[in-house]
């Protein structure tokens, strides 16, 4: 069986190991592949992602770490790449996770996986309480921006 995970987070977004960590736990657990896919950078919301001041070291350490451990498992280069996120080159990666974490309201972002509470205040003030909009929106949103 081919073991792998290609969908993990480390230091540079939200994660809370180094690269470097994250790529030794999965020799040491027998992993064929390992992927790293940090958040995008956002403007609007950098809590949880790469800053932007970031990005070119991400890449650069993540190659380095691919080369070095070359033979002994298959690091992929990815991002988990937001539909408002800007200004990648999408050839500096192996892989990319499209995701679409907000709604746009006119400038304002809503996040659509914060905490339930904060859902609620975002369907209550831009969808009048109304759920089921808030979720074709988001939809609508997500068609459009990943593709």
């Amino acid at each position: 069986m081919v073991y792998s995970n290609l969908h993990t987070h480390s230091i540079y977004s939200d994660g809370n190991h180094a690269p470097r960590e994250i790529v030794e736990q999965a020799v040491s657990q027998g992993m064929s592949a390992i992927g790293i896919s940090d958040h995008s950078y956002t403007f609007f919301d950098t809590r949880y992602c790469i800053a932007e001041e970031k990005n070119g070291e991400y890449i650069k350490e993540l190659r380095a770490l691919k080369s070095e451990y070359a033979g002994k498992i298959d690091l992929l280069v990815g991002i988990e790449l937001d539909g408002f996120s800007q200004g990648y080159d999408r050839s500096d990666f192996d892989y990319i996770i499209g995701s679409c974490h907000y709604v746009n309201f006119d400038g304002e972002y809503a996040s659509v996986d914060s905490s339930l509470e904060g859902v609620r205040r975002a369907i209550d003030k831009y969808c009048g309480g109304d759920a089921l909009k808030f979720a074709r929106l988001y939809f609508d949103v997500y068609s459009e921006r990943i593709s």
